[in-house]
């Protein structure tokens, strides 16, 4: 329903004022139905004044919600973004750590194989160089492997810009392939980290083992 003219409904509340403030005798009922009549127009005015939506209030209030909402998606992808990039670093030197530790191992264990081999059964010691080498064949394999996947991860990565949308396809394909195997390497990762880890500690075992039994009894 469409609003009345504001003057209009001015000049009807106006008159009522003025019927009521200057009426001396009670109003007859002719008068008191018209400006009931009046008055009922004035309150329907104001009200659906009220519940009308400003059109530049609810933009304003829309853009201030949107630029609100916009500053904490960024400070939320700001925070995920340090955490990712934490996560990565740590995990990076721990791998590096681990990694410089093993190789120093299994130069430390071949080194002081090689120089105790003459002193030590035949046997025991030939025990003590096979799980060293398997460990060190598996160490090697998953290093491979993981350097592989990654290498042809990027490189799928940088040819995604083609133009074609065929290659461009291709390539989503071929990332989401090379995205789950990294998925897999990295979930999987214990399996042989403890193939490696076990057996290069089982072989260090019976090699100091043998070291000790053998001056014990010198």
């Amino acid at each position: 329903m469409s609003l009345l003219d504001p003057k209009e409904i001015f000049k009807k509340f106006n008159n009522s004022w003025s019927a009521l403030s200057e009426a001396e005798e009670p109003l007859s009922a002719p008068e008191q139905k018209r400006m009931a009549s009046d008055l009922s127009e004035v309150f329907n005015y104001l009200s659906a004044s009220t519940k009308k939506q400003n059109s530049f209030n609810s933009i304003y209030s829309q853009s201030a919600s949107d630029a609100r909402l916009k500053d904490q998606l960024t400070t939320d992808r700001t925070q995920l973004a340090t955490q990712r990039d934490f996560i990565e670093s740590s995990y990076e030197k721990v791998e590096q750590y681990f990694r410089t530790i093993q190789l120093a191992g299994y130069a430390a264990f071949f080194g002081l194989w090689s120089l105790s081999k003459d002193y030590l059964p035949e046997k025991y010691a030939l025990y003590s160089l096979l799980l060293m080498i398997v460990s060190a064949l598996v160490f090697m394999f998953w290093e491979i492997l993981k350097s592989s996947i990654i290498t042809l991860a990027i490189k799928d990565h940088a040819k995604i810009g083609s133009n074609l949308i065929e290659n461009f396809i291709a390539s989503r394909v071929k990332i989401r392939g090379r995205s789950s195997a990294i998925f897999l390497v990295t979930k999987y990762r214990f399996i042989p980290w403890f193939l490696s880890i076990s057996s290069g500690i089982a072989s260090v075992i019976i090699l100091i083992t043998l070291l000790v039994c053998r001056v014990i009894n010198a």
